[in-house]
């Protein structure tokens, strides 16, 4: 039981990576948190590997982690076979976003596929997303207003912890989705507080100035009431 609290507490400082920057190093909002996560995903290995009997046949047969793993199967060949494959495959210190931290991220899908197996572990886990992109959010809206000063004035729009106004804008956008999970199997109180949390983020995305994140959520709800009522109609059709 302490192994396994131990594990969950460091998939909670895992997601809470984009909260973590500084101001000493020359990337403020990069090389921090990408340390960050490197180091605690180490010891979340270390202790995966020495406690977690898991069954690899039956860990390699669930659908995302195959589709991970064809992503960056074709990633690898694509940074190969480019003009720069060194860049392509450890990125920069700027970026941070080569084939190096995409295997990182690999590997922290399969110890979360491998430890949180049930419903009720995956809600705790996208709950803790959410309050992770609420806090982003209420920070960036804190520096907006003036209330904290902001490291670097990078841009007059609003940047947060992550930096750059258009990755802050996709991060909200697919924390935004992943709190509505949430809100759709939850009740009461608890839902409340979770839907407060998804419109948090919606006032950070306005707040980004950024179009296409609006399109992207645009497309993103007409994608979803579209599969609403197709599901609808085929278990009225089925009943019937």
């Amino acid at each position: 039981n302490k192994l396994r609290f131990l594990s969950a507490a460091i998939i909670a400082l895992l997601l809470a990576t984009p909260l973590v920057f500084g101001k000493t190093l020359l990337f403020a909002f990069v090389l921090y948190r990408t340390y960050w996560f490197y180091l605690l995903l180490l010891g979340f290995g270390m202790i995966f590997f020495w406690h977690h009997q898991v069954s690899g046949r039956q860990l390699w047969t669930h659908s995302v982690l195959r589709a991970i793993l064809v992503f960056i199967g074709i990633k690898l060949l694509t940074d190969l076979v480019g003009l720069h494959p060194i860049a392509s495959l450890f990125g920069n210190y700027e970026r941070m976003m080569g084939w190096w931290l995409w295997l990182w991220l690999f590997i922290f899908a399969i110890m979360l596929l491998a430890i949180v197996r049930d419903e009720r572990d995956w809600r705790r886990v996208l709950a803790c997303a959410l309050a992770v992109g609420a806090a982003v959010t209420a920070y960036g809206l804190l520096q907006r207003f003036g209330f904290v000063a902001r490291i670097r004035d990078i841009d007059p729009r609003l940047f947060s912890t992550v930096g750059n106004p258009g990755f802050l804008a996709g991060y909200l956008l697919l924390t935004f989705w992943l709190g509505l999970l949430v809100v759709k199997n939850s009740a009461g109180y608890w839902r409340a507080m979770i839907a407060g949390g998804c419109a948090l983020l919606l006032v950070g995305l306005a707040y980004t100035g950024t179009r296409g994140a609006w399109l992207g959520l645009l497309a993103g709800v007409v994608v979803s009431a579209m599969v609403f009522f197709a599901s609808r109609h085929a278990s009225r059709h089925h009943f019937n």
